[in-house]
């Protein structure tokens, strides 16, 4: 999904090199900066995510 996603948009995405390497339309990034942001879309009713999510901003946060 996430190749199609990048194929369809201007989107760029992650992937493991061994995954990437199997698609020949995609360029690879040699140099990633060093910060990303994170992009998450839900349902605005499922608060399991959003407290998933706000865990993971909140543990990011203490190792800086």
């Amino acid at each position: 999904m996430t190749v199609e996603v990048m194929r369809t948009s201007a989107c760029a995405a992650l992937l493991p090199a061994r995954y990437a390497e199997r698609f020949a339309h995609l360029d690879v990034m040699e140099h990633i900066p060093a910060r990303l942001g994170l992009l998450s879309l839900y349902p605005q009713t499922d608060q399991i995510i959003k407290d998933v999510l706000d865990w993971i901003e909140q543990s990011f946060h203490r190792l800086q």
